[in-house]
């Protein structure tokens, strides 16, 4: 559902909202009356968000007076809900603290905010304050924007003192409205209205901590902004599942806070799905968007937050919610990528090679052995094996002991044996199962191609699904050597390196 209106935008502000207002007569829980000046209509929808997106929740008709009720015996779940007008979608917010939302609001269809009359809800009637407070600021704020902006593109002004005055006038402005949001939040604690300002609001450093410049005290910043990062915010109220914020903060917290290492990424995962325990849905949603984020994540080494996440919470029985066939492909899957996480030894592979010796692959004499997995029919699996083969060049002229245990998935031995020769690889150790007795294609996850493993001296995998050049600035790093210079227009894809 896609609905319209006209927002304004300044730094720290995130959303908008409108309130309701109760009348002394109100007896239902929830008990809502919503009056437009200047629509017709006599039908509006009210929706509500979740998990970005924007849902109906009710369809509303007008009585003989014009007003829209909202009547129920429970309580409304909380949250920041939409009232839309039809045809065109335009909309206000309405924001429902999910107890005793019983109040009534007068608008204007030409100006939601402006003509907004709030009774009966204070939280409402402050959030309010702040939406006209903040249009007023936002008034000054877009001329200095619109200088600003065209000062700082010109190559001549950009640097000069009249766009540093600019600069430093739209952080002042940004201060203030910053400054007057946390006043409302500070001076009532206990309303939604205060946790949703401090959902969208980021803790300041302490002055001992900004601008650090010591790795020490860089480490001593991240983690007192970590440990404050959710102040004021109890992830346990369901109301902010239906926020525009919610989704936003979290994803911001994995993303900047959750140190691209497994360990340290399982203790904070573990740590932000604990605030959210106190209630079944928030405890729901967290879950969720953490083992999603894992599942999704192209940082090498954190499908082991994947594996800890499905087997401390979904096959442990902690998520109810999951279903049978869900549950049974996590058992089937997560025993495979157990066996092929950073650190752990390579599975075994016993393949005949192109003159029929057996070759395994745990045996091979190297400092490093890449394990090489390819069509020999996909194209990028031809390209992957020109760069590769270069790559191991490289690293043999600086000495490395480097050798590739190249596997062929393809059972047709002329297809491979001409790959071979074309790409020039027979110091390889080239092999292929055409019978497929080894079942590889299990053992190693083998869904598409190419893919690659990096094993150590003791063939342990130390890395994995990278781009050949990827390999060797692993390798490079691991043994001291010089960086090698970086090819015109570079971009690989594959997974990213953990530093």
């Amino acid at each position: 559902m896609h609905f319209s209106r006209s927002r304004f935008w300044l730094a720290g502000l995130l959303f908008t909202t409108l309130a309701f207002v109760q009348p002394a007569f109100a007896q239902k829980p929830t008990d809502i009356q919503v009056e437009v000046a200047g629509y017709s209509n006599d039908t509006a929808l009210l929706g509500y968000y979740m998990d970005g997106k924007t849902y109906i929740y009710d369809t509303l008709f007008a009585n003989d007076a014009g007003q829209f009720e909202i009547k129920h015996d429970t309580a409304v779940q909380g949250g920041i809900y939409l009232f839309v007008l039809k045809p065109n979608n335009n909309y206000f917010e309405v924001l429902l603290n999910g107890r005793t939302d019983q109040f009534s609001l007068k608008t204007d269809s030409s100006d939601f905010i402006g003509g907004m009359e709030v009774k009966g809800s204070t939280e409402n009637q402050l959030f309010y304050e702040f939406q006209k407070y903040a249009l007023e600021m936002e008034q000054k704020i877009r001329p200095i924007r619109t200088a600003y902006d065209s000062l700082s593109a010109d190559s001549v002004d950009a640097d000069s003192a009249e766009v540093e005055e600019l600069r430093q006038q739209l952080v002042d402005l940004d201060k203030e409205v910053r400054a007057f949001r946390k006043k409302l939040a500070d001076e009532n604690p206990e309303t939604f209205l205060s946790t949703l300002y401090n959902l969208i609001s980021e803790p300041e450093l302490p002055d001992s901590l900004q601008n650090a410049e010591d790795d020490s005290t860089k480490r001593a910043a991240l983690y007192w902004y970590r440990n404050n990062f959710f102040n004021g915010v109890n992830l346990s109220d369901p109301s902010l599942l239906r926020t525009p914020v919610l989704k936003p903060k979290l994803n911001n917290y994995l993303e900047r806070m959750v140190p691209p290492h497994p360990d340290s990424a399982i203790k904070q995962a573990d740590y932000l799905i604990g605030l959210a325990e106190g209630n079944p849905l928030t405890y729901r949603y967290v879950v969720s968007t953490v083992f999603n984020y894992f599942v999704n994540s192209k940082i090498m080494g954190m499908d082991q937050v994947y594996v800890h996440m499905a087997e401390e919470y979904y096959m442990d029985g902690k998520a109810p919610w999951a279903g049978e066939e869900f549950l049974q492909q996590l058992a089937d899957r997560i025993p495979v990528l157990k066996t092929l996480l950073i650190g752990k030894p390579a599975p075994e592979l016993v393949i005949p090679d192109d003159e029929g010796q057996v070759q395994f692959l745990r045996q091979q004499p190297y400092d490093y052995t890449v394990a090489f997995f390819y069509d020999p029919t996909c194209g990028h699996c031809q390209k992957s094996c020109k760069k590769l083969r270069t790559v191991v060049q490289s690293l043999e002229e600086e000495g490395i002991s480097i050798g590739v245990y190249s596997v062929c998935t393809k059972p047709d031995e002329a297809k491979w044996k001409d790959f071979i020769e074309e790409y020039e690889i027979q110091d390889w150790v080239n092999v292929c199962d055409m019978y497929n007795t080894t079942g590889f294609r299990e053992v190693y996850d083998i869904k598409s191609t190419p893919k690659v493993f990096v094993l150590d001296q003791g063939k342990n995998i130390m890395a994995k699904q990278l781009e050949p050049l990827q390999v060797e600035d692993l390798i490079r790093q691991k043994e001291d050597l010089p960086a090698r210079e970086k090819e015109e227009g570079e971009d690989e894809a594959g997974e990213d390196m953990m530093h």
